[in-house]
């Protein structure tokens, strides 16, 4: 029986990667959507901690910005800000927002940093989507 759970781990495994690697960077709210919908299952939401925190860099800054161009187009980008400030959505209520929170945790050079000096990083590459674009 445990070589059937394996192989079963295996394919889910290779469901996850080619999901992931079709859908993002994210381009669209409805993309957005979807893959606010699939972070609600726990194995899909525990897979993508793990595979954010693979993009890990030398500082905090760097890192964030490695993690948000991995999820996600300036194009997206442009519509939201932190707090849903001047009319645009309110990126820190988003599953996703949070599961980059639990990537940052996940890695060890970068687990004594609070809330906030996680939130000014992603703050500022929002702030500066609609200028990459």
């Amino acid at each position: 029986n445990l070589p059937i759970r394996n192989l079963t781990n295996g394919l889910f495994e290779d469901d996850f990667l080619s999901y992931i690697n079709e859908v993002l960077p994210l381009k669209t709210d409805e993309a957005l959507m979807e893959f606010e919908c699939k972070l609600l299952d726990k194995v899909f939401r525990s897979k993508m901690v793990i595979e954010i925190s693979r993009y890990g860099r030398v500082t905090l800054p760097a890192t964030i910005r490695s993690i948000m161009r991995y999820l996600f187009t300036d194009n997206l980008l442009k519509d939201f800000s932190y707090k849903g400030q001047k009319k645009k959505q309110n990126f820190s209520l988003l599953a996703v927002n949070s599961v980059i929170f639990d990537a940052i945790k996940h890695m060890k050079r970068f687990q004594k940093f609070d809330t906030i000096e996680v939130e000014d990083p992603i703050k500022i590459f929002l702030a500066g989507a609609k200028f990459r674009e």
